[in-house]
């Protein structure tokens, strides 16, 4: 017999349900720990060389050197084809951490957190250069850290 739930189980539990379904929380108790599949993305290359330590499992590049900035089709059309590959990236294996190492032109990991949160639901784990500080690691889970309900129900927002 499994032991009785404590206080701060309950709370947590009831915390998740606030902004959440109760079928997402079965679906996510329900799911068998895996085997921990990273993916590490690298939106550009071209001008500066990401350090090794910062890649970790598989690294999927997304783009390699200038965008033709002809005009704002061209770009949608570039932006479009990395997209899609992305997406079929993501949704070849079951990932359980994804990094994001910041590179080249804002656009493009801009679009690439979008397109995994909406592919997989996770929070990417992002690093970012700030000069003679290195690269910084920041993971916010949003939902979490931000969008409480009671946040959520300020009326000054």
């Amino acid at each position: 017999m499994a032991d009785q739930p404590d206080a701060e189980v309950i709370m947590a539990v009831k915390k998740y349900l606030g902004s959440n379904s109760k079928d997402r929380l079965l679906e996510l108790l329900s799911m068998k720990k895996e085997s921990g599949k990273t993916l590490t993305i690298v939106p550009d290359e071209t001008m500066h060389r990401i350090p090794a330590n910062l890649i970790e499992g598989e690294k999927f590049l997304f783009s390699v050197g200038n965008i033709d900035t002809t005009d704002s089709t061209t770009v949608k059309a570039h932006m479009v084809d990395k997209l899609s590959k992305l997406f079929e990236k993501l949704r070849s294996e079951k990932w359980s951490n994804i990094r994001l190492i910041y590179s080249g032109h804002a656009i493009l990991p801009a679009y690439i957190k979008l397109m995994v949160y909406r592919v997989t639901h996770l929070e990417t784990e992002d690093f970012a250069y700030f000069g003679d500080a290195g690269y910084i690691r920041l993971k916010i889970d949003i939902r979490e850290e931000i969008s409480l309900p009671e946040n959520l129900a300020r009326n000054d927002l």
